[in-house]
């Protein structure tokens, strides 16, 4: 059964990128405003007065990645329209196969459903369509505004001034079953390259580069960066202790997070990582086994990026992108 739910993934998936599709032809640096004002032009006035926030209210620091209650709007019962223009806003910001990501972690709830529920018992904190949408400021008359798009296993943080993105984290992405069959026996791992190409990267190591990493250390049990807590300190082993191809596998690995974004805001963020590359450090804990338990973090200028697959079944992900300097908006927010 949890086979045939994971196949309902593909028609979806299509949809999406169809949209993402015709996306990728506009040119105008106002495409992330006019896309939230369309999504926010399908809602009926009620559904806009649940949607939208104050910029400058809590409710806009308040995100988290475990079932609870949240305010905005839930996008089920959402209408063909609705769900179009809720992905063009997605697809503004965040790249095809991020889309896809995205789907994919949702479609596990209904995976989750199935596991969990007892006869007379459903488990209904697993739904599919248990994610909410805030806009905070209103991009139709605001130069400061954002939006939030969360439920379990995402949460999306964008923040803009005018047309330009200045913030994007925190960004969570989690996966509950990391791994996964498809109907056709493929792999599903909606993380699968994150950990991939982070046990690529800790395989590639020798003994005492694993050490200064912190190989012999516990694992964490979760991320560290999680609401509520500033990020962690910057050790482990340094960049500039690392051949050329291991520096070229780091790259490749906080590249990862910032490809899921789209245009001006994909670049402006890959400049910088790699800007501050030279000054990187890296922790690793756990096995490098496929599938097997462990947590590695690297930090690059104020950028945190974590993975963390500790739980017992080793089939569990969370992954975090932090920027200290741009959470919310950061200091560009606060200049205005």
């Amino acid at each position: 059964m949890a086979s045939r739910i994971l196949a309902l993934c593909v028609a979806p998936l299509v949809c999406l990128g169809l949209a993402a599709a015709a996306l990728d032809a506009q040119t105008p640096p106002d495409v992330v405003r006019r896309a939230a004002v369309r999504w926010l032009d399908a809602l009926d006035a009620e559904q806009r007065s649940r949607a939208l926030a104050a910029f400058d209210g809590e409710a806009r620091f308040d995100w988290g990645y475990t079932p609870r209650a949240r305010s905005g709007l839930r996008i089920g019962g959402a209408s063909e329209l609705q769900r179009e223009r809720l992905t063009e806003l997605l697809g503004a910001v965040f790249d095809d196969a991020t889309l896809a990501q995205f789907e994919q972690i949702r479609e596990l709830e209904r995976v989750l459903f199935e596991r969990e529920s007892r006869p007379g018992a459903p488990a209904t904190w697993r739904d599919y369509d248990e994610y909410y949408v805030t806009l905070f400021g209103d991009p139709r008359s605001e130069e400061r505004w954002g939006w939030r798009f969360e439920g379990h296993h995402i949460s999306l943080n964008v923040t803009v001034l005018g047309e330009r993105v200045v913030g994007v984290t925190p960004l969570f992405l989690g996966a509950n079953p990391a791994r996964s069959v498809g109907s056709n026996g493929a792999d599903v791992r909606p993380l699968g390259e994150e950990e991939r190409v982070g046990r690529e990267l800790f395989e590639s190591l020798d003994e005492a580069q694993r050490e200064r990493a912190g190989a012999g250390q516990q694992l964490t049990g979760d991320i560290l960066a999680q609401p509520g807590r500033e990020t962690p300190e910057a050790k482990g082993l340094r960049a500039s202790e690392l051949e050329d191809e291991q520096r070229s596998r780091l790259a490749s690995l906080v590249e990862l997070f910032a490809r899921r974004l789209r245009g001006s805001a994909r670049d402006e963020r890959l400049a910088a990582l790699r800007e501050g590359l030279e000054g990187a450090r890296l922790v690793w804990v756990g096995s490098a086994a496929p599938g097997e338990r462990c947590y590695w973090r690297v930090h690059v200028g104020g950028h945190v990026f974590e993975y963390d697959d500790s739980v017992p079944t080793g089939n569990h992900v969370h992954t975090l992108w932090r920027d200290a300097g741009a959470d919310f908006g950061g200091s560009a927010v606060r200049a205005r």
